[in-house]
């Protein structure tokens, strides 16, 4: 299970490291994926990602904070799926819309940071 961090962690650096770069090819290769209508999709992506993070949990050096982002990838998962008073809409209208570039590179920083921490971590 070690190959399943050690992926995640690569898509989570080259996104991240694309979220920094090229923040608007990034933007609007995100807003297309998003605006797609395939919901159902990044709730099954989404909820395998946690999935597979708790189970590859034990590989890790810092095996809570694994179980930890993949329960909170789980719990993103059940938020988009069942979408409460639509907020998940508004949220993701104001993340292609309104976000700004700084907002953008921010959410890259963190998944570079993420990324290389939780690779640096496996064992």
């Amino acid at each position: 299970m070690k190959w399943v961090l050690y992926t995640i962690c690569i898509v989570w650096i080259a996104t991240g490291s694309s979220l920094i770069l090229y923040t608007e090819q990034t933007r609007q290769y995100i807003s297309r994926w998003l605006r797609s209508g395939q919901e159902i999709l990044f709730v099954v992506i989404t909820l395998l990602v946690g999935l597979l993070l708790m189970f590859a949990a034990p590989f890790s050096r810092h095996s809570w904070f694994i179980v930890l982002m993949g329960a909170m990838a789980i719990g993103k998962a059940g938020f988009i799926f069942f979408n409460p008073n639509n907020l998940y809409d508004q949220m993701r209208e104001w993340y292609l819309t309104k976000a700004s570039d700084q907002t953008y590179r921010f959410f890259g920083i963190l998944m570079l940071i993420l990324g290389t921490a939780i690779f640096s971590w496996v064992e």
